[in-house]
């Protein structure tokens, strides 16, 4: 790597800590490039000779995040199933842990948590399309109620404080796919 690129390398490294940390406090429609370089320790000018403003930095890094996702799950041949696919998502989200929490939290991006939203749905809906018993259930309801509860453990997950291992939040996903809420709550019913 020549040493522009390594250059290059570190400015953005430096820039996507200083947007973790400020996003904690600043909500991402306050947040401004002075700010942002100040934080980084970079100066606005090299800022501006990589981005254009503020909401095409948060556009590359997002669409970065999209391409690593999506250009390793293209091999349907590997990642044969939804919870294949889950499987590296989640791992990958641990991999990036601190810039997926800040994007998708309250001070984020709306638009990348709907994103992420579909992505998820993309996988459950394939396994819904393979088995489509729905026990009388509209497809549609049980696509939404998969989806929204695996993006229910990803939010817990990302608030706690000693955040948990991508395999003990899998292992998470698993159970509550295969008990019933009835079973969660340590409940017994008679039918």
């Amino acid at each position: 790597m020549s040493s522009y690129e390594t250059k290059k390398e570190n400015t953005k490294s430096y820039l996507l800590e200083a947007l973790v940390d400020l996003l904690k406090e600043t909500p991402l429609s306050q947040l401004t490039v002075s700010a942002l370089t100040r934080k980084a320790g970079v100066s606005r000018g090299t800022f501006y000779l990589h981005y254009l403003d503020i909401n095409d930095f948060i556009k590359t890094i997002e669409e970065n995040l999209f391409l690593v996702i999506e250009e390793n799950l293209q091999d349907d041949l590997f990642y044969d199933s939804g919870l294949s696919k889950l499987r590296y998502l989640i791992a990958y989200v641990e991999k990036n842990y601190a810039i997926f929490q800040i994007l998708i939290g309250k001070n984020g991006d709306k638009n990348f948590e709907q994103r992420l939203i579909d992505l998820i749905k993309q996988f459950i809906v394939g396994n819904i399309d393979k088995n489509n018993q729905h026990f009388n259930i509209p497809k549609d309801y049980i696509l939404d109620l998969l989806t929204m509860s695996v993006v229910s453990i990803i939010y817990t997950w990302f608030d706690e404080e000693t955040p948990r291992t991508s395999q003990e939040i899998i292992d998470i996903i698993i159970k509550t796919r295969f008990l019933s809420p009835v079973e969660l709550i340590g409940e017994k019913v008679n039918v």
